[in-house]
This record gives structure tokens, C-alpha cells and sequence, in this order.
């Protein structure tokens, strides 16, 4: 499976239960990204991807339990280390702002990044999109 979070300058991924920021640019990124498998979120995030053609939603509270291996799976404001172990690749998108956060995430060292690049985004000017995959052992 694939784990998309995003992560502001400071590693932060939530603050008070809620997300930091939405773009709707990043929104499309990940529905293109994804469009080979399911895009799955939190009935939350749902409402992030209304007018973009995405039919491989699929939007449940506890969609992490019904993730397959080649899903694709977006979380927010939750921490996905209890994933990591499931997951083949980590994409993290960087908001380049730092924001209140009260829940962080860092990348663990055994995952290794593979690809770095940036788009623009409809509220960010740059927004980062990092590809890691787990080190092999």
C-alpha cells in the first residue's frame, strides 16, 4: 500500500484534530497519483476531493482496516507509524509553511527517499511532494 500524508516545516501533521491546510491542487495530485488502485480516506477528507473525477474512492471511519496491498490510502490527522508496517511506499507532500501542530511525524530512518519534487499549488505556491520506500534489510 501507498500512505499520502502531508507535513508542514516543522514535521507537524495535525493540530486540535484537524488538519493544517487543503489545497485542491494537491487534492487532484493525489487522485491522479492514485488512479490505478483505491483512494482511500477518512469520511473527513472526503468532502477535499468533491468535483474531482475520482471514482476509485472509497471514503470509511476506519478505512485503514480494509486497506489492501496495492491501495492507496490518505491520511490525516492521524499518525501512520501503526501503518508503516503494511505500507511499500510513503509519500509525503510538504506544505513549505510551518503551522500550529500539536501531532508530528517523522520520517523513520528505514525508509529511504527515492524522488523529491515540487508542483504548484492552488493556495501554496510550492508544495513538495517526497517518495520514500522502505529500506531493504
Amino acid at each position: 500500500m501507498t500512505i499520502f500524508i502531508c507535513l508542514d516545516d516543522a514535521d507537524g501533521l495535525a493540530f486540535n484534530h484537524r488538519r493544517q491546510s487543503r489545497d485542491r491542487v494537491l487534492c487532484e495530485h493525489i487522485a491522479a497519483l492514485s488512479q490505478k488502485g483505491v483512494l482511500r480516506m477518512n469520511t473527513s477528507s472526503f468532502p477535499l476531493f468533491s468535483g474531482i473525477n475520482a471514482p476509485n474512492i472509497c471514503a470509511e471511519d476506519d478505512f485503514m482496516q480494509h486497506a489492501q496491498p496495492n491501495d492507496f490510502c490518505f491520511l490525516e490527522c492521524a499518525d501512520p507509524t501503526p501503518y508503516l508496517g503494511f505500507a511499500s511506499c510513503l509519500t509525503v507532500f510538504r506544505w513549505n509553511r510551518r503551522y500550529p501542530a500539536d501531532l508530528h511525524f517523522s520520517v523513520p530512518e528505514c525508509w529511504k527517499k527515492v524522488r523529491e519534487t515540487e508542483f504548484e499549488g492552488s493556495s501554496h505556491p510550492t508544495i513538495t511532494q517526497e517518495d520514500y520506500v522502505k529500506c531493504e534489510n
